[in-house]
């Protein structure tokens, strides 16, 4: 079609000759980043929609898109960062090359310094193929850094404590937990990091009641079920609050099109109902 045929000419229009001024130099790398960022949210269309897609005339070149994004990237426009955040994306989600997109990661903060996105974005890759402590620098370093960004440096900290969390420190990451879901206006992690403090409580209580046992592993099945059923009798304003949580999570913060959310949904049911059964199903999740 024609304004694909235009599209196309506009991805691989050549940067501004030298002399041009500085302004139509980044209205050009702009509309370039616009035009290429395009041609790669459509590419994504799922084969079976292609058909779609191109009857209602749009079109998309994936490789064409990528070409013209590290050209911006290149360019040291404003978009540039914008356009290396697509980059790594693609690298990271759409490859599964995690060191890759790393590496991307360490080219843009060997060139901008140490932003809180390119950390933040770090952290979560690190988190996602299980390197811990990578991941426990990248945010530690982004919290230092995002002090202008309060939501950005929530979110690094509820990540933070989502480390904490996984080595089973169950102190530090409820304490960042409850400071996120107090402070937090954004309803992302709110029900699953809801499911998480509760379930730090408990574990901190249980940890108290085994007298400083490692871990609930460390004890016998029957120890386990004695000490749940005496917190059950003996804490009662610990049992409330928790259940007051847990009905913060799925009245107020659950959002039924994220996964995680049905499942801390699920998770508070499920405790609730029990009562005195500790939620091995979390535990498990949070060892593995």
């Amino acid at each position: 079609s024609s304004s694909s045929s235009s599209s196309s000419k506009t991805l691989h229009s050549p940067p501004p000759p030298a002399g041009v001024d500085g302004v139509d130099a980044q209205i050009h790398d702009r509309l370039r980043f616009g035009v290429a960022l395009y041609h790669f949210l459509v590419s994504l269309t799922p084969p079976k929609l292609t058909w779609l897609v191109e009857l209602l005339g749009f079109s998309g070149d994936r490789e064409r898109a990528l070409v013209a994004l590290e050209s911006v990237r290149q360019s040291g426009c404003g978009r540039g960062f914008f356009a290396a955040l697509v980059l790594v994306w693609h690298t990271w989600f759409f490859l599964d090359r995690t060191e890759d997109a790393l590496a991307q990661l360490d080219t843009l903060r060997t060139e901008l310094g140490s932003s809180p996105v390119v950390e933040m974005l770090s952290g979560l890759i690190c988190v996602k193929s299980g390197d811990i402590d990578r991941a426990f620098t990248h945010f530690s370093v982004a919290i230092d850094n995002a002090t202008a960004l309060p939501q950005v440096q929530l979110t690094c900290q509820y990540q933070l404590g989502h480390c904490h969390f996984v080595r089973w420190n169950w102190k530090e990451c409820a304490q960042l937990t409850d400071h996120f879901l107090n402070t937090t206006t954004n309803k992302q992690f709110r029900a699953y990091g809801g499911w998480k403090l509760g379930f730090c409580w408990w574990l901190l209580e249980l940890d108290r009641m085994l007298a400083g046992k490692k871990s609930p592993f460390d004890v016998s099945p029957k120890e386990l079920v004695t000490a749940c059923v005496l917190i059950k009798k003996q804490q009662q304003q610990l049992v409330q609050r928790i259940g007051g949580l847990n009905v913060r999570v799925r009245k107020e913060w659950v959002n039924k099109n994220v996964s995680w959310d049905l499942y801390a949904q699920r998770l508070t049911l499920r405790f609730d109902q029990s009562g005195w059964v500790l939620p091995f199903e979390g535990l498990f999740y949070s060892w593995l």
